[in-house]
């Protein structure tokens, strides 16, 4: 059964991704004031979005034939081939003997031979997915997919035993965190197993769940916003100028994005005209536009996307609105020229 307001959301996600990506190329994090904290919350971590999602697909589209093969066969083949192609284009291009300082030095050479220099690098940026902004994500979620067995056994699982791993394991994520540069593959696994089993058990019970949603979401709303403005006002997440996050021992995002998730799918379903084909469309082609927008970004940054228009908001959407836009225009322009074969090249 195809669901709409779920293939939709895939689309939100990406949205969501790149425009937490071009957040800090809008000037809006200068004053660190609380309409910039609020925005900052909802468009960040929209990862977690895309894990939770990937969770419920799971379950809804392979469960019931589950065949581990033929499963990491197809994802190899969508996820971890453009990933490949894509890496060692970046890596071989702008990476090997340039490391990216933003990452602690950890891809920094640790000697002056060929293997120091560039070979030793060259993998590292492949296992941790270090080629480029958010390609961390690819070497994570792979594993998680190899995980799938377990994924599996968990969805057989009764409701009562369901529930309790899960709020265990979002437990489990809130005392972990994220990892720091994303470059920990299992310290990431840890913490977004919890969405992803959330993802399953949605999928599992989707028609009670699905009601529970829409018949209160109006004070799912109330409740989001009212988190947001605690996040943004009372215990920020994080300092928008140096981008330091504050310690905490439960990370509040973890609860937070699961809330956000509901908000946006009660929205989908209660309001039936959000679900526009362009939506579904840009939904068609999101793995492709998250492959590429680092490489549009970091192509484009040094020219528009730090371009001071003393507008900061004007400047956010306009950014967010290039980068989709070039993304969405190479996508359909390599899907023309190369047909059903860009799949293991870009993701579509």
């Amino acid at each position: 059964m195809f669901i709409l307001s779920m293939h939709s959301l895939r689309a939100i996600a990406m949205l969501l991704i790149v425009a937490g990506h071009c957040f800090p190329f809008s000037f809006l994090y200068r004053d660190n004031d609380l309409w910039g904290q609020l925005v900052f919350n909802v468009i960040s971590n929209g990862s977690s979005l895309f894990v939770l999602i990937s969770g419920f697909f799971f379950h809804h589209v392979f469960y019931a034939r589950f065949d581990y093969g033929r499963f990491l066969k197809k994802k190899i083949k969508n996820v971890v081939c453009p990933y490949l192609f894509l890496s060692v284009i970046v890596v071989l291009l702008f990476r090997l003997g340039q490391p990216d300082p933003r990452l602690g030095g950890f891809f920094e050479p640790q000697g002056t031979g060929i293997i120091d220099l560039y070979l030793i690098p060259f993998i590292k940026y492949l296992i941790f997915g270090g080629a480029t902004t958010a390609y961390w994500y690819i070497p994570f979620i792979f594993l998680m997919f190899c995980l799938s067995p377990l994924h599996k056994k968990y969805a057989d699982l009764g409701l009562v035993s369901s529930l309790v791993i899960l709020l265990l394991s979002f437990l489990l994520s809130m005392l972990v965190h994220r990892p720091q540069y994303n470059l920990n593959v299992f310290q990431s696994l840890i913490y977004y197993q919890s969405f992803y089993l959330a993802g399953i058990l949605f999928s599992k019970y989707y028609q009670p769940v699905s009601q529970w949603i829409v018949r209160n979401l109006h004070f799912l709303i109330l409740v989001f916003l009212l988190c947001n403005f605690a996040m943004a006002y009372v215990y920020p997440v994080a300092n928008l100028q140096d981008g330091t996050v504050p310690y905490t021992i439960l990370e509040r995002y973890v609860p937070f994005k699961l809330l956000e998730f509901f908000v946006l799918y009660g929205l989908f379903e209660r309001f039936a005209f959000l679900n526009v084909k362009p939506l579904s469309w840009f939904a068609d082609m999101s793995f492709a536009v998250y492959f590429i927008h680092p490489i549009v970004i970091a192509g484009i940054k040094e020219h528009w996307l730090k371009f001071d228009l003393s507008l900061p908001w004007i400047q956010f959407w306009l950014s967010c609105f290039l980068v989709i836009a070039v993304c969405m225009l190479l996508a359909v322009s390599l899907k023309k020229a190369f047909g059903d074969r860009t799949r293991v090249f870009v993701g579509w």
